[in-house]
């Protein structure tokens, strides 16, 4: 992989650039949060800038000069704020209200549901072959659950986010995942039995959408946070959670494990949903 080198003019331009503005009262304060995210904007241009022109100079060619295969972005989510968080403070109460409030969403859903499984022996052959077609998109959909899967097998944990919060312990970068997944395989569970009763191709599509909506909440709840609607403490967190990175994981244990995990659950519901197709054929 193609490593970019600045010149020693660049570098130091960069650093005495950043230095100035450290030293500009970059505080930490809350009185200086949004005030710092600005300067902070104003860093980052400035050696985005001068990797530009290192590249340039250089005659670097591909995207991979932008990789890097030791540090990876976490997931944006209101779940790393959790992970961010002290128990007890506001990013904790804060993003277990998502968490619940996502789990009720659904547990709605799923009532209704089941009031309509007697739909299922109602269902035209092209219902069939969209609910067919959908299986794939069903499992991919479920964002939340995605994202849990890409942590398991590109993410480590690592002492060094602790720099960035102290709050940021390991036990709690393992519940957050662990609530992330919990809340993916209960949507795909509830969406997976809203495609199940589906009687006409038009609502299928529109069901969809609505768990597409209900499935983003945590990463709105998080916008919301960043964009300091809330709290300045919530602002700080989600600021904070959307710029960290973890070391990538180079375990060979994990590095297939996400494509089995996919088509492990992708055969699941292949599998429910012939028995529930031949069922009904029979009734």
């Amino acid at each position: 992989m193609a490593s970019v080198n600045t010149s020693e003019s660049d570098e130091e331009a960069m650093d005495s650039f950043a230095m100035m503005v450290d030293g500009n009262n970059f505080g930490s304060g809350p009185h200086t949060f949004v005030a710092n995210k600005q300067r902070a904007s104003v860093v980052d241009k400035r050696r985005a800038s001068v990797v530009r022109r290192s590249i340039n100079r250089n005659s670097l060619v591909g995207f991979d000069v932008f990789k890097s295969d030791e540090e990876v972005s976490i997931v944006n989510d209101v779940y790393n704020m959790f992970f961010f968080s002290k128990v007890g403070g506001q990013g904790f109460f804060f993003s277990m209200y998502i968490f619940l409030l996502k789990v009720l969403l659904y547990s709605f859903l799923m009532v209704d549901t089941i009031r309509n499984f007697y739909l299922l022996e109602a269902v035209g052959i092209d219902v069939r072959i969209t609910q067919f077609l959908m299986l794939p998109v069903c499992v991919a959909m479920q964002s939340d659950l995605m994202a849990t899967l890409y942590t398991i097998t590109n993410v480590r944990y690592c002492t060094s986010i602790m720099e960035i919060t102290p709050e940021a312990t390991k036990w709690k970068f393992f519940v957050a995942n662990s609530l992330r997944g919990l809340d993916g395989l209960y949507s795909l569970f509830v969406n997976f039995a809203v495609l199940l009763i589906a009687d006409e191709v038009l609502p299928l599509f529109l069901h969809f959408a609505a768990f597409c909506f209900v499935q983003n909440i945590d990463d709105l709840a998080l916008d919301i946070a960043e964009g300091g609607f809330l709290t300045s403490q919530l602002e700080r967190i989600a600021y904070h959670v959307k710029r960290a990175t973890l070391p990538r994981s180079h375990a060979k244990a994990f590095s297939g494990l996400g494509a089995a995990l996919f088509m492990s659950l992708f055969s699941i519901l292949l599998i429910i949903w012939t028995m529930v197709v031949m069922t009904a054929a029979k009734a």
